[in-house]
């Protein structure tokens, strides 16, 4: 957003733009799709070149491919991509047989935080329960759906999971990756939080109440979802970007890439100056945050 602010203010058309996001969720993978037995690098570039020539062709001030791994954006340099480094907050799972196990391994203040969030959400009547796949019936799924409605307009965002979303494709489509974490309070659901589990990885993805209680979006969104990773022999958990209330949860900064080829040459010189200004921080912001990690380790 904030290139396509500087563009309205210098009076650069931004839009339309190529973007390469698929899926359509904040999670680290391949963008440029290769055949196992081509050459890798020779595709890539020739996958680059030809997003270039199409952006060229409809008029599209640049090409942005988003959450890409890194050798494909380091591969894109030498057709005058920009690479950007970002991080997000991941869970490792160090092979803790227990929740219990991975508590004890916090320093002591972060461990006495947790514990005490669960008594007080014990002490305020809440009770939280898990369900996966088929244990989610459509009265869970329309709670889901009305606790995403209410962070969206709590956030001013746009609401582009529409009803039919929640209420018939993700029970229909992505039951049997689907965890959910809910909250009820005198019978009724007063929070929730959505995440999917794909092989060894559970990517957190949406949250929601009608009732703020201290300590619930933390217990919904991290601690239970961990616990739920132990038990289940997981080996990482994403729970998206921002927050770095996420590195007293256990959570550490892990690297994330994108590539991104701004066809105005002024534009482009400015992004990449700002780039290299951005990863010097980032770099020293992630050393900060490691240097001051949750784990007796750190």
């Amino acid at each position: 957003w904030a290139w396509a602010s500087a563009c309205q203010r210098a009076g650069i058309r931004y839009y339309p733009k190529i973007t390469a996001a698929v899926p359509f969720t904040p999670v680290s993978g391949p963008r440029l799709l290769v055949h196992p037995d081509s050459d890798p690098a020779r595709v890539r570039s020739a996958l680059g070149q030809a997003a270039l020539e199409l952006a060229g062709q409809a008029g599209c001030s640049s090409v942005h491919l988003l959450f890409c791994k890194e050798e494909e954006a380091r591969g894109l340099e030498s057709l005058g991509y920009l690479v950007r480094r970002t991080f997000q907050y991941h869970w490792t799972n160090r092979g803790w047989k227990d929740f219990a196990s991975f508590l004890a391994d916090l320093k002591r203040k972060r461990r006495g935080e947790i514990l005490r969030e669960r008594r007080r959400l014990q002490d305020a009547g809440v009770e939280i329960v898990l369900l996966r796949g088929a244990e989610l019936d459509s009265s869970h799924w329309q709670a889901i759906h009305g606790f995403y409605r209410d962070t969206i307009a709590k956030m001013g965002a746009i609401p582009y999971l529409s009803p039919q979303f929640f209420l018939e494709q993700a029970p229909a489509r992505l039951a049997d990756r689907s965890v959910a974490v809910l909250a009820r309070r005198g019978g009724n659901w007063i929070a929730g939080s959505l995440s999917f589990a794909r092989g060894a990885h559970l990517y957190g993805r949406y949250w929601g109440c009608s009732e703020s209680v201290p300590g619930l979006h933390f217990e919904l969104c991290y601690q239970r979802l961990i616990e739920y990773a132990i038990d289940s022999g997981m080996s990482r958990f994403e729970a998206g970007a921002q927050g770095d209330h996420k590195l007293h949860r256990g959570l550490l900064p892990s690297s994330t890439w994108s590539a991104h080829y701004l066809a105005h040459q002024g534009l482009r010189e400015a992004a990449q100056d700002h780039l290299h200004h951005e990863a010097r921080l980032l770099e020293e912001k992630m050393e900060w945050l490691l240097e001051r990690g949750p784990y007796k380790d750190n």
